[in-house]
């Protein structure tokens, strides 16, 4: 059931990654269209010119979408996807390179559940805040670090315990990427002090 929710989400984000493509090729072909629709104007077709701008109105695209370039188009299209969720005032800022080396389900796991996980804790912090990533190798194994703050004020370096009610799904995100992890003879660590907390991933590449 994990296995066909993560090919349903890999197929979201490979869609936006289509729809960002399509997005750069027309902003690229911009001023052309312009100087076509001015050139039919100046030669008084305008029935032309007004066909032409219906046409590229039909051209959907989000204008407010946050580009990420990661070296990993899947990771790229996750990140946007993100980001778009993000209250007001709560930004996403990112530095390193992800190598294509890694499976999309295993990037898709990891991204994701830490990503939720990091939204949520900037949800409750209530200020403007920032989710912190950075990616990298490091000696033979990726690294991959996503801080964000947190209105918990105790110091914990393992999976902690849950205030809510529903315990039975408590942690099962990071377990999840425990579990990814460790299909690369890597491992996953968690840390929470002053305020801040961050997850690290480490993979053998």
């Amino acid at each position: 059931m994990m296995e066909k929710q993560v090919e349903l989400q890999i197929s979201h984000y490979e869609e936006l990654e289509k729809i960002e493509a399509e997005m750069s090729r027309f902003r690229h072909d911009y001023t052309n269209h312009l100087r076509s629709i001015l050139s039919l104007i100046r030669m008084n077709e305008y029935s032309q010119a007004e066909e032409y701008i219906e046409k590229l109105q039909k051209v959907k695209y989000s204008s407010g979408t946050v580009m990420f370039y990661t070296g990993n188009r899947l990771a790229d299209a996750l990140l946007a996807d993100k980001s778009a969720s993000l209250s007001d005032g709560c930004r996403i800022e990112y530095s390193g390179i992800i190598p294509s080396t890694i499976e999309n389900v295993d990037l898709c796991v990891i991204l994701s559940n830490a990503l939720d996980n990091a939204i949520e804790a900037c949800r409750e912090f209530k200020s403007p805040c920032a989710i912190t990533i950075s990616a990298g190798e490091r000696q033979g194994y990726f690294v991959l670090s996503i801080k964000n703050p947190t209105v918990r004020s105790d110091k914990f370096y393992s999976i902690p315990p849950t205030t809510k009610s529903e315990q039975e799904k408590h942690g099962m995100g990071l377990y999840n990427i425990k579990n990814a992890a460790k299909k690369y003879n890597g491992q996953m660590k968690i840390k929470c002090e002053n305020g801040v907390f961050e997850l690290m991933v480490t993979l053998k590449i």
